[in-house]
């Protein structure tokens, strides 16, 4: 419980930080993003507040940025951080649209920013994450306009794209030969994707009834 002392920037050796399921609150302070060798960075499941501080860029080994389930609000302008592999930030309040520099992040292998409330359309530079294996988008529901076509290029083995108002999701249905969960709304409408296996919609299941 309580918040995250700024004495934590002390830890100057610290690689591993898991401090999940701990009812912690307060802001992400910048002290943490300041430990140069802060490899995984675990704080899932709290109830922690306020925007990402734009100092992550600063983590210059951070692999793995786990904030799930906590009150985080704001845009995802300040995540910039090429180091990063695992992102994930589900279950949150983060709003606006997902930056274009996402492309830049190369070493991305895992991305999760489901059950947000971000909006606007897919960046095209999504497809240069050619390591990128999970891509988790649903339960955005102001996500809108067509997905780019240069998507189909993305070689994930997880896509999560239902409860969205995305279209021209079957876009990806020409290279995803090797996928394990592809998940769409199609459940309840005239949208086609052969190639998910899951359709979802107001009253189709959807993974196993969690819709």
């Amino acid at each position: 419980m309580g918040e995250i002392p700024t004495e934590v920037g002390l830890l100057s050796s610290l690689e591993y930080l898991l401090l999940g399921y701990n009812s912690l609150s307060g802001t992400l302070t910048t002290e943490l993003f300041q430990l140069t060798k802060l490899e995984v960075l675990d704080l899932m499941v709290n109830d922690i507040t306020g925007p990402i501080p734009s100092e992550v860029g600063l983590a210059a080994s951070l692999r793995t940025l786990d904030l799930g389930y906590n009150e985080i609000t704001g845009i995802l302008d300040n995540v910039v951080n090429p180091s990063l592999q695992r992102i994930v930030f589900a279950f949150n309040a983060l709003n606006g649209p997902i930056p274009s520099f996402i492309g830049t992040m190369t070493m991305l292998e895992h991305l999760d920013l489901s059950y947000n409330r971000l909006s606007g359309q897919l960046p095209s530079s999504l497809a240069d994450l050619h390591f990128l294996d999970h891509l988790s988008l649903n339960n955005n529901a102001d996500l809108s306009g067509t997905v780019p076509a240069t998507l189909s290029s993305l070689n994930v083995s997880v896509l999560h794209l239902e409860w969205t108002d995305l279209r021209n999701v079957e876009v990806f249905c020409s290279s995803l030969f090797h996928i394990d969960s592809f998940s769409a709304d199609c459940g309840d409408s005239d949208i086609e994707c052969s190639c998910c296996t899951d359709c979802c919609g107001i009253f189709v299941s959807c993974r196993d009834g969690l819709i």
